[in-house]
Order: C-alpha cells, then sequence, then structure tokens
C-alpha cells in the first residue's frame, strides 16, 4: 500500500506542478484547446489522453475519485497528500502547489502517452518559484542529470529502482515524464517531449469529442485511450508472465474501439463515466441481460443497500472464457450454482440479532441448489401457500423467530423478509433498460454499526471501521453498468453529506 501511494502521489504531483527555456510559440488554439489549453502540447496519435481545463478542476477530480472508489482499496485523500510530502514536500490536492510549485491552478493541464510512460503537461503562473523548488530538491540531495533534447534543458533523476522521472520548463509550460522497467518501452530518449512539440495533424479530435459527450459537466475532466493501440502495448509484456488463453483474451478484447472518462463534480456532488465503445459487438452483450424483477428499481430507489447482476452468467463466462482462464478460472464453475442472474437489497438491519428486511430475486438455470436451501427451512415453521402476483409461492413462519416469503420454481427464485415485499417486488412493470450490473448504497439508511458489520465480513475488523467511516461521508452512491447505443458505460455518481 505504502510503494502504491508512492507512486500515485508522484503522477498527481506531476499533474498539479525543472531547468529553464524559451516559450515554444503558439498557434491559433483550435476549439478543444480553447476549452482545454493543454491540449495543444497533445502528439498526433496518444495511445491515451487525459485534460482538464483548469488543474482545480483536476484536483478535485482525482479527491472525487480517491474519496469514493477510494475507499475500496482503503486510500484517502488525506493519505494521497502525505505520501506526496514525504517524497517531495508538497500536497499536489491543495494550493501548496501554486505558493511551492509555481503552478497556476487556473491553468491547463493534461496527461499523454503514445505508449505506456506518462506524461503530463501544466501550466505555470511563477516558472521561478518552479526552478526554486527543484534546486532545493536538489540541495536536499537529489541527484540529478542534465541533456538537451529539442533546444529543450532537460533533468532527469530516478525516484526508485526502475522509475526514472523527467521534467523541463518551456517557457511558462512545465513538462514531466515518468519512464518505468515495468512499461517495457523501446521509445526513442526524448521522444515524448519531441513528438508533442512537432505535432502537424492531431488524430485524436473525434476521440475526445466523443469521451466529453458522456459528461453532465460542460467542462469535465475528460479523457479517452484507444484500446488496440493500448492492448498492442501491453501484449508482450503480458506473454511474459502468462500463456495459452492470453492471446484469445486479447482477441476478445479487441471488440472495444476505444475508451472514454469523464469526472466532473462540484465538491458536493461528484459524478464520472467510463465508455467502451463496442461498436457491432453491443447488441450481442444486450441480448444477455436477463431484466430484474419488475419492482425492483423502484424497492433499490430508496434501501440503503441494493445489488444487481443481471447478465446471464453461463452466457458471460462463455464469452470471456479465455479471459478466465488467464486468472485460474474455467467458465463451468461459474455456472455450477445453477444461477443465471442475482439481485439483492436490504432495507433494515440489527447486527445484534442479526434481524433484518429485504429481498432477494435469482434466475436459475437449475433448482437444485436453491432447493436445498429451501429443505433447510425448520421443520417447526408454519408454511402455508400464497401467491404473489402471477407466482405461486409460501409464506413461513417461524415462531418468535422469522417470517419469509418465497417463490421457487424451475426458472426463478425469489425471497423476501419484510411485510408485503415480496408483493412489491412483482408488481409494475420491467425496466426498459436494465443494467449489467448496479450498485446503490444510501449510508444513511443504515445505523453506523450496522455497516461496519456488513462491511467486517469484506474487509475485515480495522478495515471495516475505516471504509465505514469514509461511507458515512456520503448521502449517496450509484455505480451502473449499462449498453447506451454502441458503449458499455460504467456511470458512477454520488452525493456527499
Amino acid at each position: 500500500m505504502r510503494v502504491a501511494l508512492d507512486y500515485l502521489a508522484i503522477a498527481v504531483l506531476a499533474a498539479c506542478g525543472g531547468a529553464q527555456n524559451a516559450s515554444h510559440s503558439a498557434a491559433q488554439p483550435s476549439a478543444e484547446e480553447a476549452q482545454y489549453p493543454a491540449l495543444h502540447w497533445a502528439p498526433d496519435a496518444p495511445t491515451y489522453l487525459v485534460t482538464a481545463p483548469r488543474v482545480r478542476d483536476a484536483q478535485r477530480a482525482i479527491r472525487d475519485l480517491v474519496d469514493s472508489l477510494g475507499m475500496v482499496g482503503r486510500v484517502t485523500p488525506e493519505e494521497l497528500g502525505s505520501a506526496a510530502r514525504e517524497l517531495l514536500g508538497v500536497d499536489p490536492l491543495g494550493d501548496e502547489v501554486a505558493t511551492k510549485l509555481g503552478v497556476d491552478l487556473d491553468g491547463g493541464i493534461a496527461m499523454f502517452s503514445e505508449s505506456w510512460s506518462p506524461t503530463f503537461v501544466v501550466h505555470l503562473a511563477a516558472p521561478a518559484t518552479t526552478r526554486a523548488f527543484f534546486a532545493h530538491l536538489r540541495d536536499l540531495g537529489m541527484h540529478s542529470t542534465a541533456q538537451t533534447i529539442d533546444g529543450i534543458d532537460v533533468a532527469s533523476a530516478p525516484l526508485r529502482e526502475g522509475l526514472v522521472a523527467s521534467w523541463a520548463i518551456d517557457g511558462d509550460w512545465f513538462w514531466f515524464h515518468l519512464a518505468s522497467d515495468d512499461f517495457g518501452e523501446t521509445e526513442a530518449p526524448g521522444a515524448w517531449l519531441v513528438h508533442a512539440r512537432h505535432r502537424t495533424k492531431p488524430g485524436w479530435s473525434d476521440a475526445l469529442a466523443w469521451a466529453a459527450g458522456l459528461a453532465r459537466d460542460a467542462k469535465p475532466l475528460v479523457g479517452f485511450w484507444n484500446s488496440h493501440a493500448v492492448l498492442a502495448a501491453t501484449m508482450s509484456r503480458l506473454h511474459k508472465h502468462a500463456a495459452g488463453d492470453i492471446d484469445a483474451c486479447i482477441a476478445q478484447l479487441e471488440t472495444v474501439e476505444r475508451v472514454g472518462i469523464t469526472v466532473d463534480g462540484d465538491g458536493t456532488h461528484a459524478a464520472g463515466k467510463l465508455a467502451f465503445d463496442l461498436g457491432s459487438a453491443a447488441p450481442r452483450i444486450a441480448s444477455a441481460i436477463l431484466p430484474p424483477p419488475p419492482g425492483f428499481a423502484a424497492l433499490a430507489a430508496n434501501a440503503p443497500l441494493a445489488l444487481q447482476w443481471n447478465v446471464d452468467v453461463a452466457k458471460a463466462a462463455d464469452a470471456l472464457a479465455p479471459c478466465l482462464r488467464v486468472f485460474g478460472t474455467e467458465p463451468h464453475e461459474l455456472a455450477q450454482t445453477g444461477v443465471r442472474s442475482a439481485r439483492v437489497l436490504l432495507e433494515t438491519f440489527d447486527p445484534d440479532g442479526p434481524s433484518g428486511t429485504g429481498a432477494v430475486a435469482l434466475d436459475l438455470s437449475s433448482r437444485e441448489k436453491v432447493g436445498q436451501l429451501v429443505d433447510e427451512i425448520p421443520r417447526l415453521a408454519v408454511q402455508t401457500d400464497r401467491s404473489f402476483g402471477t407466482y405461486h409461492g409460501r409464506h413461513v413462519a417461524i415462531p418468535f423467530v422469522a417470517s419469509l416469503d418465497y417463490v421457487l420454481d424451475d426458472t426463478i427464485a425469489l425471497a423476501a423478509m419484510g411485510d408485503g415485499l415480496l408483493d412489491q417486488l412483482v408488481a409494475g412493470t420491467p425496466p426498459a433498460n436494465a443494467p449489467l450490473f448496479a450498485i446503490d448504497v444510501r449510508p444513511p439508511g443504515l445505523p453506523e454499526r450496522s455497516w461496519q458489520y456488513l462491511l467486517h465480513e469484506v474487509f475485515g475488523s480495522h478495515g471495516g471501521k475505516l471504509v465505514t467511516s469514509q461511507l458515512l461521508k456520503w448521502r449517496d452512491g450509484h455505480i451502473a453498468l449499462t449498453i447506451d447505443q454502441n458503449a458499455l458505460v460504467l456511470d458512477a455518481s454520488g452525493n456527499r453529506r
């Protein structure tokens, strides 16, 4: 975890903030450059490209990402800032990048590569402050070497074994490049700077416009990567660590033409999208989606926790068979439970019982495994026949303990604890565009001790407490993977308390 934080801190510090040089003369900015100024330096054919109109926007996007998704890895924005201070004496997510590094917080920023190694470009408000910062690092013992590339003075220094940073100042723009032995690249020395300073015809405009179209906000952090180029850049490295099905797995992934990303928010609301352009493959994936019960969406809209997986497990396992085998899983293993899809929602939960109310809905390929669970119902329970919408099921009453409603046949299993909950689950109209999977969380809906109990099962005692403390900062959170025209879109959003 410490090493991961260090590497992330280095990248973020570079994104927010040295050798002196004359400014590169700028041509008339394009429409994209007018909105995202750092795009002026993007090379013609980047493998990936991410940009924000202002450093402030990038900082906020990173804070939102770390504050939300980072809770899974138990990384907080404060820990990231602390790791950066330990390395270079500045928090990249705060105003220190302006006072100590001379960064223009209202200036443009971009990250790109022609392979894997990232190059960051950021606008400076005070280049002299940036030079003084790096001079101070050398005074503290940082060993760097200097060379001239394309008429620009470039300094380089090892950060860790196998990881080298290079940086330069070109007028009022700061460049930072990371090269790692792990990337296994053979790029010409200085190509990261030369190609960006001498582009001829940008080939990324359409892809960036497509990615920006995903956003709710007009000016988010936005980016894309060329899926085929990324696969080509990583194939040789993967071959060093895996064999057999790796080529077939990569062939499956080649159906993705490009990937787009946007992140936006206002400090209270955070949102982001990750989209995979599937082209003609999108309808095939959509055909594998099994709609949830008609009332599930309405119940999930108010439940503290709702999870749904609507993709037919057997079809997904067959489609991804080569990739599953790369990771040591045989496709048939996923189908052994007899479950094709699953949805779960929790309305109340008391860890002292434990007891609570909620519902489960499964599509089945076989009722054998689920039927064994029904056979475990205590003999003292009183079972009576009951109808739930068009389904015939049973009501189970366990004296002084709980009651349960369920439906079980050869294709479906439904169960609910809570008066009338199963009736609500099967009522209404199925959604027109069900997600492949979705997670909806409303932390205020359960007491803190309930979340700690639930998360303890996933993250352990200490981790459960940490994740709970992060989770309770939010009023709600939503993640959904859907088919939108020809794209597979992962949409995440949330609101802080």
